[in-house]
């Protein structure tokens, strides 16, 4: 099997794996967890009934996760583009 990495390495490397179509996204174990971890946490608060505390805090933190996804896939999309690879989903208009 063979790997060819089309970015540098970075929390969301993009690599191309001989036997997929597609490139691929490695994220760092450390930035899944804290993407996991916040996510989980969003969802139990945003359960609660009444308006918490916590909820701006929670609010943030999630614009700011969802920031660091827009900037990874942006990137997935640039370097597809640049390497010659089609997106392997429908780009939003």
């Amino acid at each position: 099997m063979s790997i060819r990495l089309l970015t540098p390495p970075h929390n969301f490397a993009i690599c191309k794996m001989d036997e997929r179509n597609y490139p691929g996204v490695v994220v760092q174990g450390d930035t899944l967890f804290s993407l996991s971890g916040l996510l989980s946490r969003a969802v139990a608060e945003m359960k609660n009934d009444g308006k918490d505390a916590d909820d701006d805090s929670v609010i943030h933190e999630l614009e700011y996760q969802v920031g660091v996804l827009k900037t990874a896939l942006k990137s997935y999309e640039e370097t597809c583009a640049k390497n010659g690879f089609g997106l392997p989903f429908p780009k939003p208009e």
